[in-house]
């Protein structure tokens, strides 16, 4: 009996224990995941004051000439500075590139000293007495390389710090929030004047370096490829539609500016049109359930512009303030949500951000100076033959506004292309681009409730098509078993029961994105 009343006390005792070390384990387990949520929480924050500091810098460099131009117009203070700062980003922009391509820059090698140190030196330069020392012509060649060269590099490192976030809903997140406080930083900055506003420009980009230092400390490792090989349709249709976007900004500017149309730009409220077009791109991308489609914002924005462009002449000169908000702002979303969908395409197919940041800056400089140009001359012609400024700027941008958009809504044929275990590649299937498009939105909204790896995200993107772990591991150059350990963990993660079940949740989730 003594035995039995001992032997019980001895279990109790151990069940106690077992209790307690449990308990401990749980409050050890609350007190790691508190702290992973309060460091992720200050991360978030940190980075998105430091990216808003760096692009309220960059606007307020770009947009007043580094400081030396207290009046602009629209986006434009001197167009010859403007001409030379964007020819200048698309050079910059295939440089790195093409270094990148040949092994000479490693992707994350891309550092933001030279780009505040050159921006900082510019901003001395502008000073009028420094400025007074060198002709105009080298004085705005000297600026407007300087800061397209810091547009570029600037943008480089930041895209790649934001691809290098836990998650892709993090890193956009700390974009659109970015975005929208950037523009609150900048109309502050352009209440100040001479030294203050010059001082607080570079206060600014120090402050991003700083915010930037440390949250590289964060830094996870990705798996990327230097190209895109999926997709390839949808990816160039976006970037077209931005191109053409950009360059009809461009021509609407310099085509009315000194004209008696310049209304058409100088009385638009610019910071009202930045504020609404990163409060329109935050409600975007969340309620694109942080899966953004350029394609789809496009065929909205586009027609938006191109009705307000049909109109112009009919409004006259003292409605045009309207047509060119409505065309800044519909360019202001497109392009805050052309950097979101930037991030997606580096999370969800391991493209180089490097290359898609320089394809963006390049693209976008090169698109303005040729739009900026071509405003010149039709500026120019309207001049000299007595031709309505309002016609010709109507004629000129309307025909690429309708093949923007005709780009945008027209349904084609791509090929997908099979990665083979060496190293090759092959065209598979054809199979529709919207289509492959839609089953890969699908896959990332399950992954983002799932919780499901990057790894993870590719492998579900061939198992929804039904492929076997062997298509799958030569497709995605793994070893079949480690296929079957990604293939167990969806399962689980999912609660699908085998690939049809993983398949109809797949269709499920696709059935409801089209809607």
């Amino acid at each position: 009996m003594t035995d039995y009343r001992l032997n019980n006390a001895v279990t109790d005792d151990n069940r106690l224990s077992v209790r307690r070390c449990n308990m401990g384990v749980s409050l050890m387990s609350m007190m790691k995941a508190t702290r992973g949520a309060i460091s992720t929480c200050f991360l978030a924050a940190a980075m998105t004051i430091g990216f808003a500091s760096y692009k309220a810098a960059i606007s307020c460099s770009y947009r007043t000439a580094m400081g030396s131009v207290t009046e602009t117009c629209g986006y434009v203070s001197d167009v010859g500075f403007m001409i030379v700062v964007n020819a200048s980003s698309f050079v910059t922009a295939l440089i790195v590139y093409l270094l990148y391509r040949k092994g000479v820059v490693a992707e994350g090698g891309i550092v933001q000293s030279p780009a505040i140190i050159a921006l900082s030196t510019g901003m001395l330069v502008s000073r009028e007495e420094a400025a007074s020392a060198l002709p105009a012509e080298i004085l705005v060649v000297i600026l407007g390389a300087v800061c397209g060269f810091s547009i570029v590099l600037l943008c480089v490192v930041w895209i790649d710090t934001l691809v290098r976030l836990r998650t892709m809903k993090l890193a956009l997140l700390v974009l659109v929030l970015g975005l929208t406080l950037k523009e609150v930083v900048y109309a502050w900055a352009c209440g100040l004047s001479g030294i203050a506003f010059q001082l607080l420009t570079v206060g600014l980009l120090l402050l991003s370096a700083i915010l930037l230092f440390f949250s590289n400390r964060n830094r996870r490792p990705v798996e990327l490829s230097q190209t895109l090989e999926e997709d390839k349709y949808s990816f160039v249709k976006s970037f077209i539609a931005l191109f053409i976007l950009v360059g009809i900004v461009g021509i609407i500017h310099t085509t009315v500016i000194g004209s008696s149309a310049e209304g058409v730009v100088g009385q638009v409220d610019m910071d009202l049109a930045g504020e609404l077009s990163s409060i329109a791109a935050l409600v975007i991308t969340v309620a694109m359930g942080w899966n953004v489609s350029t394609l789809k914002v496009g065929k909205v924005a586009f027609p938006c512009v191109l009705v307000a462009l049909s109109l112009l002449p009919l409004l006259g000169e003292s409605n045009g303030a309207l047509v060119g908000f409505i065309s800044i702002f519909c360019y202001e979303v497109y392009s805050k949500v052309f950097l979101a969908y930037i991030l997606c395409e580096c999370y969800r197919t391991k493209c180089s951000s490097l290359t898609l940041s320089c394809y963006f800056t390049g693209g976008t400089g090169g698109s303005l100076a040729i739009g900026l140009s071509i405003g010149l001359l039709l500026s120019s012609f309207s001049a000299g033959h007595e031709v309505s400024i309002l016609a010709l700027l109507t004629v000129a941008a309307i025909y690429p506004i309708a093949l923007g958009t005709m780009v945008l809504y027209r349904r084609g044929d791509g090929f997908r292309f099979i990665h083979k275990s060496d190293g090759k590649s092959e065209p598979g299937r054809a199979i529709r681009v919207d289509e492959s498009y839609e089953l890969e939105t699908a896959c990332r909204s399950i992954a983002d409730e799932s919780g499901l790896t990057p790894r993870e995200l590719d492998v579900l993107v061939v198992l929804a098509k039904g492929r076997s772990a062997k298509h799958i591991a030569d497709e995605l150059c793994i070893a079949e078993n480690t296929a079957w350990v990604h293939i167990k963990s969806i399962y689980a993660k999912t609660g699908a029961h085998g690939k049809q079940g993983l398949i109809d949740l797949v269709e499920e989730a696709r059935a409801s994105t089209v809607r």
